[in-house]
């Protein structure tokens, strides 16, 4: 696990440098590290933790697709990253809602309209009702209510898409 921070610094390095293929290689390298490194299987944050680090890295990974423009590979990197985070955090939790728009893109740079026009659906009913993360009990602890969005940030979302 040691090794994580520093392939994953070198992936981001390769990315940023344009050389698309050498950063890959160290953001499966690093995929690799989470899912073989031995953890407590008692501590759940831990667990919790490394599916946020591989939904990360497939981030990443869709990244490098992209700018390779690969664009069938970045829908899968963002599929995978997307079913990390719905499980982590509910299918309507904000923090996916992004997801939905890199596929939306990436559909339609592939002149897909009808898959991308499906996702940007589902981010905007993202953004305009999510849900609290599953893992959020600040509401509950505090007895504060979630601030809603602001009418001009909802506005902004459906420009944005």
């Amino acid at each position: 696990m040691s090794l994580l921070y520093t392939y994953k610094n070198i992936g981001t390095c390769y990315l940023g440098i344009g050389q698309s293929d050498m950063a890959r290689k160290y953001f499966e390298d690093c995929i690799k590290i989470v899912k073989t490194a031995p953890t407590d299987v008692d501590k759940e944050s831990i667990k919790r933790k490394d599916q946020e680090e591989i939904a990360q890295l497939y981030q990443n990974m869709y990244m490098t697709h992209i700018s390779d423009r690969q664009y069938l590979d970045a829908i899968d990197k963002s599929e995978k990253a997307l079913e990390i985070l719905v499980d982590l955090y509910g299918p309507r939790a904000k923090r996916i809602a992004s997801k939905y728009y890199q596929i939306a893109n990436s559909n339609l740079l592939l002149q897909n309209k009808k898959q991308a026009i499906i996702n940007i659906e589902k981010a905007i009913s993202i953004h305009e009702k999510p849900d609290a993360d599953k893992d959020d009990t600040s509401v509950e602890k505090e007895g504060v209510a979630p601030s809603p969005i602001s009418v001009e940030a909802q506005n902004f979302n459906r420009i944005q898409y």
